[in-house]
């Protein structure tokens, strides 16, 4: 299988991806990571991401380019794509920034419903 990850520039998230990346190419799997700050619109970055062809998006924390909303306001970038998707936990799901601002909490959790049948937690 294929999974795609979003490179950090946060040295711990990048540490974390570093080893998730690790661990799947030992038990031989393909990893495709791919660097968000290459992209100036969403709409490239998500082509980019579907043309990968990956079995999987992983996303491993909450401020990640695809776990952020869409330009328009009314989607997250996640929901756009087409592959299945992994999320990783590790931090507060609130929001970026760790932000307790309960409409877009209940944005976040809404599409995480609409992804739900092409994703795991």
């Amino acid at each position: 299988m294929k999974f795609l990850f979003e490179a950090s520039e946060t040295p711990i998230y990048q540490r974390i991806i570093e080893g998730f990346s690790s661990a799947l190419r030992h038990i031989g799997h393909d990893i495709f990571l791919i660097y968000p700050g290459n992209y100036s619109a969403p709409e490239d970055y998500l082509q980019t991401i579907q043309a990968s062809n990956a079995d999987y998006c992983v996303l491993t924390n909450s401020a990640s380019p695809l776990s952020r909303l869409h330009i328009d306001g009314k989607e997250f970038l996640f929901e756009f794509t087409g592959q299945k998707l992994i999320f990783i936990h590790h931090d507060s799901i609130a929001a970026p920034g760790f932000s307790f601002d309960y409409a877009f909490i209940n944005k976040r959790n809404a599409a995480f419903q609409h992804a739900a049948e092409r994703s795991a937690h």
